[in-house]
């Protein structure tokens, strides 16, 4: 049988860094850091392959690594987290910020920002950003990434639009499922549209599914947005692999009249 790995996650130690892949729901680690000798504390993650016989070899200090990086990885999993790719947050931030004529600097909200590789992006290029994340741990590494950032720790979907908006930008990578939630990514764009001020710009990374699902709430905001003239765009095949995810996206740019 075929198998391909779906996902992934990375595990950092000693300056090294380790891709794990996820297979059928158990981390398959690669072959290149294996390692014959228990005792090579150069090696990360090793796996000796030998007939009938597997061995691990882990060197000090390893095992506190992949304890984390595997409780992190599983813990997105559930929240339906998937960082974006540098490169990426980079276009899209470009896109939204793109034929602004507003004076000042645009006031960006990105809400469930993760870790913040949107919000770097934006700011990057003379935005104004408030990030929303519900995770305290990720929120964290945004004020630590982009101190600027107005960071809010609450769920995004439970905000008041009058408590933090209106806004010129919304520039979101939302989660497309959540805690069983299936389509949280319709959840959080319906939710979006009320935090952008006239004539706002709206970019968000969205599955797929959305230009041809016939679910009724995904249907229904396909007809929203054909009726605001948005684009959908598909993303290149793999634009999230980096990040340790194979899931098809596309970007929705829509700006109000």
């Amino acid at each position: 049988m075929n198998r391909s790995p779906i996902e992934g996650f990375q595990i950092e130690h000693a300056g090294r860094t380790l891709q794990v892949a996820w297979v059928d729901s158990h981390p398959r680690w690669p072959r290149s850091f294996c390692a014959k000798d228990p005792d090579d504390e150069a090696t990360l993650g090793v796996v000796s392959h030998r007939p009938n016989l597997t061995r691990r070899y882990w060197p000090e200090g390893v095992n506190d690594s992949i304890e984390r990086a595997m409780l992190d990885h599983l813990m997105a999993r559930e929240t339906g987290w998937v960082a974006t790719p540098p490169p990426l947050a980079a276009k899209l931030a470009a896109l939204a910020l793109s034929a602004r004529g507003t004076f000042g600097p645009p006031r960006l909200l990105e809400p469930s920002a993760g870790e913040g590789a949107l919000v770097c992006a934006a700011q990057a290029l003379g935005a104004s950003v408030v990030a929303v994340e519900s995770d305290p741990g990720r929120a964290a590494k945004i004020r630590a990434n982009a101190p600027c950032a107005e960071v809010h720790i609450a769920d995004f979907l439970a905000l008041p639009p009058g408590r933090l908006g209106p806004f010129d930008v919304v520039l979101m990578s939302p989660p497309f499922s959540s805690h069983g939630r299936a389509r949280a990514d319709i959840a959080h764009l319906t939710h979006a549209f009320n935090f952008l001020g006239p004539r706002g710009r709206l970019v968000a990374v969205m599955h797929d599914r959305l230009r041809v699902s016939a679910e009724p709430d995904v249907a229904l905001m396909r007809e929203f947005l054909v009726h605001h003239n948005a684009s959908i765009d598909p993303l290149p095949e793999g634009s999230f692999r980096a990040t340790g995810s194979a899931v098809k996206a596309v970007v929705v740019t829509v700006t109000l009249r």
